[in-house]
């Protein structure tokens, strides 16, 4: 799967790849506040287009041995 091509449906099945519930991929994203599972639902759903960034990611996390584990469990820096 290509970086620019992902489709709702792919994001889902990476997600379900990857063993992460919607609020667990919001989380790897570092996306903050109690509607991040919503963008996440409505990615998956095709109401909102996929950000450039969360194919890049989500295609690091499925491809790059490890790279989940370090997403998942990296701690978040804060300035």
């Amino acid at each position: 799967m290509g970086r620019e091509d992902m489709t709702p449906a792919d994001l889902k099945a990476a997600r379900k790849s990857l063993d992460l519930t919607q609020a667990e991929l919001a989380s790897m994203l570092r996306m903050r506040g109690e509607h991040a599972p919503d963008t996440v639902r409505k990615w998956e759903r095709g109401a909102l287009d996929i950000p450039g960034y969360v194919i890049v990611i989500i295609d690091l996390a499925v491809n790059v041995p490890g790279a989940r584990e370090r997403l998942v469990t990296a701690p978040i820096h804060r300035p």
